[in-house]
């Protein structure tokens, strides 16, 4: 009888809950009808259109894609224009299991190099290495990025090419496994395209609608740039170039690097500049965090403040401390995060970064987007890529180059 009652008292518990559950999901639908009657709020809480989506091509394509594990074929969406229809590219000859053994190679390789712990990658990456495991080391990049440029890449330049497209700046929007694959270095040395990623259409969008700082409403007082003491040095550099110094910096390194001081340098700081330790919470993705000299700066903190001045970031070298083979989605995490949180661009790295890297990267990025009218972090991805193709014309070995990246406009 006990356990009878016991089993009653639980069914009218589910019951209850279910009709609660119930109760709330009809007032949120009705709460939402009401607010889409606004003006201004007609579409508030619906997927967006196609026809908003597409305008994420403004700035040039965008190339989607994704893979079917359980109808085991891979695709490409090409968004080509605003105004017409999206183009589809089955990628007949990658398979969900050529996709994963690329991926698993590539972890193999960067386990190899050391890239996935903190320390000197110059070491590793030059120096520490003889002479023949170097040539081994960067044959077997190469021969993972000629893959990729085969099977992925180059049959969408090929479709840009066949409508008209044959240069400027070029969006992936990879999901799944594909966001493991380093699909910006796959592209040659002399191909005209400069590689950026977007992990959502919205997001791209989003950051095309909120404008840059426009050169007429650039304000009076000097631009804060949130940097790292040696990068601090190479931004006043460029700020030396210019007719009239526009922008201050703001360095706060060791002790100072605290978690209250960075992140109030980062609301009032026109442009972020991180140069420190990440860990990517696989579980709980806004537990992600930076550590700092006092604790850890959560993902959720981070979107919690209030980042409408800061309009690009450099994430220098943040990574897991653990070596995690997935680290390639911390960057893309910690990147995109940022990105949520309001800014309109962000460089990011996938892995360890050798410590000369680092300033010839700024230098080019900054010298690119700094002018004597203020800023245009639009020329962001144009300055990694100058500086990504100087370091490829110097013949540096592949895993100094390949983990620079650039996420949105």
């Amino acid at each position: 009888m006990s356990m009878g009652g016991g089993g009653d008292t639980r069914s009218t518990r589910d019951l209850s809950a279910l009709v609660e559950t119930f109760r709330q999901g009809t007032e949120y639908h009705e709460l939402a009808r009401e607010i889409r009657t606004k003006t201004g709020f007609e579409d508030a809480f619906l997927p967006s259109s196609y026809s908003k989506l597409a305008a994420v091509s403004r700035g040039g394509p965008v190339v989607i894609l994704s893979s079917d594990d359980v109808a085991k074929a891979t695709h490409a969406l090409i968004i080509l224009r605003p105004d017409g229809e999206p183009i589809p590219l089955p990628l007949s000859d990658v398979s969900y299991e050529d996709i994963r053994r690329r991926v698993a190679s590539l972890a193999q390789l960067l386990e190899s190099c050391n890239v996935l712990r903190r320390q000197s990658v110059s070491e590793s990456g030059r120096a520490g290495q003889p002479t023949s495991r170097r040539r081994s080391t960067s044959s077997r990049f190469n021969a993972i990025l000629q893959w990729i440029w085969t099977k992925i890449v180059r049959p969408v330049l090929d479709i840009l090419a066949r409508e008209g497209v044959s240069s400027g700046r070029l969006w992936w929007c990879p999901a799944g496994d594909f966001t493991r694959l380093p699909l910006h270095a796959a592209m040659p040395l002399d191909c005209p395209f400069i590689p950026s990623y977007t992990y959502t259409l919205e997001s791209l969008v989003n950051a095309r609608a909120q404008k840059t700082i426009a050169k007429e409403k650039i304000d009076p007082g000097p631009l804060r740039i949130l940097a790292k003491s040696k990068l601090s040095e190479v931004v006043e550099a460029a700020n030396g170039c210019l007719d009239k110094p526009l922008f201050q910096v703001v360095k706060i390194e060791d002790a100072e690097a605290r978690i209250d001081t960075t992140l109030n340098a980062m609301t009032s700081s026109d442009i972020i500049h991180l140069a420190c330790h990440g860990w990517k919470d696989g579980e709980q993705s806004l537990n992600s965090h930076l550590i700092l000299s006092d604790g850890n700066l959560q993902l959720r903190e981070i979107l919690s403040a209030e980042l409408s001045k800061p309009k690009f970031g450099f994430l220098s070298a943040c990574q897991t401390a653990t070596g995690d083979i997935e680290l390639a989605n911390e960057s893309f995490h910690l990147a995109g995060g940022f990105m949520a949180a309001g800014l309109k661009g962000v460089i990011a790295t996938l892995w360890s970064i050798a410590d000369e890297d680092a300033p010839r990267m700024a230098e080019e990025v900054y010298r690119a987007i700094l002018t004597k009218d203020g800023m245009d972090p639009e020329k962001a991805a144009e300055g990694l890529h100058c500086a990504v193709r100087k370091m490829r014309e110097d013949d540096l070995p592949p895993q100094r180059w390949i983990p620079f990246i650039h996420v949105g406009i």
